[in-house]
């Protein structure tokens, strides 16, 4: 037989932050990483944002919201490859260099400049956002 939860979104950030929680103290003050992923819509980056705020509230300073946002393709390609009618789709986003960043990230020591999205120009902007060395917990959310 297969249990069901019946969560609230509240009753659901909180089993979340218990799991983070617990998380952390196995990760004896490494740096951890959590991801959100759905399509859009979904929800992931209200929760998502929502998490780093509880957290922040037992913990400040410790977690930062890094969205895959970032990481889509610069518009200008996006519109050489003739894929405006698809932009957000999986394969509008450079996912290798999104891997790769979060990799670094994990392991970096200081601070990193980490990229965003601008809904006001609809293109990336390069550092828009650094997430400071003594962050431990790395939400991250995106497709």
């Amino acid at each position: 037989m297969v249990d069901t939860l019946h969560l609230t979104p509240q009753l659901t950030i909180e089993r979340l932050v218990q799991h983070i929680h617990n998380m952390q103290g196995a990760a004896r003050g490494k740096r951890i990483a959590v991801g959100f992923v759905g399509g859009p819509g979904a929800g992931k980056s209200t929760i998502a944002a929502q998490v780093v705020a509880a957290l922040n509230a037992t913990q400040p300073g410790m977690s930062a919201l890094v969205p895959m946002d970032g990481f889509h393709m610069k518009h200008a390609k996006i519109v050489s490859l003739g894929l405006e009618d698809r932009k957000g789709a999986p394969h509008t986003f450079e996912g290798a260099a999104f891997v790769s960043f979060l990799s670094d990230l994990k392991t970096a020591t200081g601070s990193v400049d980490v990229p965003g999205y601008s809904r006001k120009i609809e293109d990336t902007v390069d550092k828009a956002f650094t997430v400071p060395p003594e962050v431990h917990t790395l939400i991250i959310e995106g497709n």
